[in-house]
């Protein structure tokens, strides 16, 4: 009887989180939700920084890509991943819908940015992951640095998306 008890409420929390983590996610308002009530970490990323169009990689750690892009704009990228681990933290701040960009991308505003007016933050979300692009802009104007940061973030947002694609196909075959 225990041992019925224990695999039933079990089951019923696999099929709760299950069904959490399987929900579409549409609105600015999900978004920011998840991302806020989500323990993040800094995780290998599953992307190529190397293959990006028009900027070159200056350090490519593997956790972390430090990027230049073309006006001299130093850029960071980054992946998270849902985790409970003990280096985990919440995910903090507003997200800002960006205009003309489709993908769920999102300017973050937050104390480090308003603490760091220099500084500006994406993330955007893949597949249970999100993807984390921080761009300095010292001398250069504050939309030329949006424009390249968005850019990246397109990026490795579709080779992403690829990588999903190309996963699902191997995996039914």
């Amino acid at each position: 009887m225990k041992n019925t008890i224990i695999f039933l409420a079990a089951l019923a929390v696999g099929i709760t989180c299950g069904c959490r983590a399987n929900q579409q996610l549409q609105s600015l308002e999900d978004f920011e939700r998840h991302y806020t009530s989500t323990r993040w970490y800094w995780s290998k990323y599953q992307s190529k920084p190397s293959e990006l169009a028009g900027f070159k990689v200056e350090d490519n750690q593997g956790m972390q890509a430090f990027l230049t892009a073309p006006s001299g704009t130093y850029i960071t990228y980054s992946e998270l991943e849902p985790s409970r681990f003990m280096k985990s933290f919440p995910g903090n701040g507003r997200l800002r819908a960006l205009p003309n960009v489709a993908e769920p991308i999102f300017e973050r505003d937050c104390d480090y940015t308003q603490r760091n007016p220099r500084k500006l933050l994406l993330v955007g979300f893949v597949g249970g992951r999100a993807i984390q692009i921080e761009a300095s802009h010292g001398e250069t104007n504050r939309s030329v640095v949006m424009i390249e940061a968005v850019s990246v973030a397109r990026q490795m947002y579709q080779q992403l998306i690829d990588k999903q694609s190309t996963d699902k196909r191997t995996s039914n075959q």
